[in-house]
């Protein structure tokens, strides 16, 4: 299994919301499964789930634990493939795959994020206003 993490400058909370069911990246498929019960306090969230690339398939964990008020890992780990071309994976095709992954995640995320915010929850401030409180 390769392991790859990746962090998000988005709430623990909102990531839990915000996680697609299926990712699609080129040929490369992510759908994620049942909710495992999480070990890492609140708002950490761990799922199982299955990637194919092309006639290729395996498992996957995803993990998302808090790392501070705004900030969260998330963590891919793949597994080798199911069948007899497990052999032919090397442990970096895995972990290109894993980056992949948890890049098109948090980059997901991140946007998602972003288009969420709205007019009267975003603040927002003048140029005028900061250098006058930075003199």
């Amino acid at each position: 299994m390769t392991k790859v993490t990746q962090i998000v400058q988005v709430p623990a909370r909102k990531v839990g919301a915000m996680l697609p069911g299926t990712l699609a990246v080129g040929d490369a498929v992510l759908e994620l499964h049942t909710e495992r019960t999480p070990n890492g306090g609140s708002y950490s969230k761990s799922f199982v789930a299955d990637w194919t690339k092309g006639r290729t398939d395996g498992q996957a964990h995803i993990e998302i634990r808090p790392l501070s008020k705004l900030a969260t890992e998330i963590s891919v780990t793949v597994a080798g493939p199911k069948t007899a071309r497990s052999l032919l994976w090397p442990r970096a095709a895995r972990k290109r795959l894993a980056e992949l992954f948890a890049q098109a995640m948090a980059y997901e995320i991140e946007t998602r994020n972003v288009e969420e915010g709205s007019a009267f929850g975003t603040r927002r401030t003048s140029a005028e206003l900061v250098k006058a409180r930075s003199a």
